[in-house]
């Protein structure tokens, strides 16, 4: 038992390493689009969709697509960040039992 999940949590630790990956590359691509464009909004912005769509891209209506797309994957991968955390809690309290 103590051998699986061992084996669980390194396979959860290298799924956390290609996820940061993965959202580091896709997360740069866009937020180097936004910078060139200076397009400029707080991070309390990012994980808000209402004061999004009301202050932020009626500023930037040409970059509604890169805007929206740099804000969905902060979000997701905040959420995958989380649910990984919480599963590789959870299995360190498994192997103290």
């Amino acid at each position: 038992m103590s051998e699986n999940l061992i084996f669980f949590l390194i396979g959860v630790f290298v799924c956390l390493l290609l996820l940061n990956v993965y959202f580091r590359l896709t997360v740069l691509k866009h937020y180097r689009y936004l910078t060139r464009h200076h397009v400029e909004f707080n991070a309390r912005y990012l994980l808000d969709r209402d004061k999004m769509e009301k202050e932020v891209l009626p500023h930037y209506p040409r970059h509604r697509k890169e805007i929206e797309a740099f804000a969905k994957n902060i979000r997701r991968s905040v959420t995958l960040a989380a649910i990984l955390i919480l599963l590789i809690g959870a299995a360190a309290i498994l192997l103290k039992w």
